[in-house]
């Protein structure tokens, strides 16, 4: 579980959540608060290089105005675990 970024703000058209990224990352993986749940997937990246954005589609059920601010981590797909809690 790497961290992903701050979430700035919900994006009014989409309702994605656009984060600031902490680091250059590929747009695929599974984005998690600090319990371990499952937010959503990485949608899409974009922004300059050396810090980009990402926004983050939400799993179903999921109030994006909640993590607004908070701090969320993304799971590679590949190392995604059964431990994480679902919300797919």
């Amino acid at each position: 579980m790497k961290k992903l970024g701050k979430v700035l703000h919900v994006s009014p058209v989409t309702k994605r959540l656009i984060l600031r990224c902490s680091e250059q990352l590929l747009p695929k993986g599974y984005v998690v608060d600090a319990t371990g749940f499952v937010v959503g997937k990485i949608d899409d990246v974009f922004g300059p290089v050396t810090r980009p954005y990402c926004a983050v589609k939400l799993a179903r059920g999921i109030d994006p105005e909640k993590y607004v601010g908070s701090q969320l981590f993304v799971v590679d797909v590949a190392e995604k675990s059964k431990n994480l809690r679902k919300a797919y």
